[in-house]
């Protein structure tokens, strides 16, 4: 695997995957619509599940009929807990599940 060019894949958003199971993710950095180049939100998008970044909050709420996560931040984070924080997500045929985890020391 080239890091490098892997590395640079994350930053190109949106990203759009399609788990096991079929739910379909979209990911982006701000929010759809907002910084990504695309004109689509929550609502509009035909995603189950949308990753967002940016705000460094964690979030897990659905907005109408799908499910939108912020993962956090590994640094810089902001509200009244400021633990890193990330999202491990699993997937196989069967469904999927998200975790969101504070990192302690």
């Amino acid at each position: 695997m080239q890091w490098g060019h892997e590395i640079g894949n994350l930053f190109r958003c949106p990203r759009q995957l399609i788990l096991p199971d079929g739910t379909r993710l979209l990911g982006v950095h701000l929010a759809p619509g907002c910084d990504n180049g695309i004109d689509v939100t929550p609502e509009t998008s035909d995603a189950d599940l949308v990753c967002v970044g940016h705000s460094h909050q964690v979030v897990d709420r659905p907005v109408g009929s799908v499910r939108v996560v912020n993962v956090g931040s590994a640094s810089n984070s902001v509200g009244p807990d400021r633990r890193a924080s990330c999202a491990v997500l699993e997937a196989n045929a069967d469904g999927y599940d998200l975790d969101l985890r504070r990192i302690t020391q």
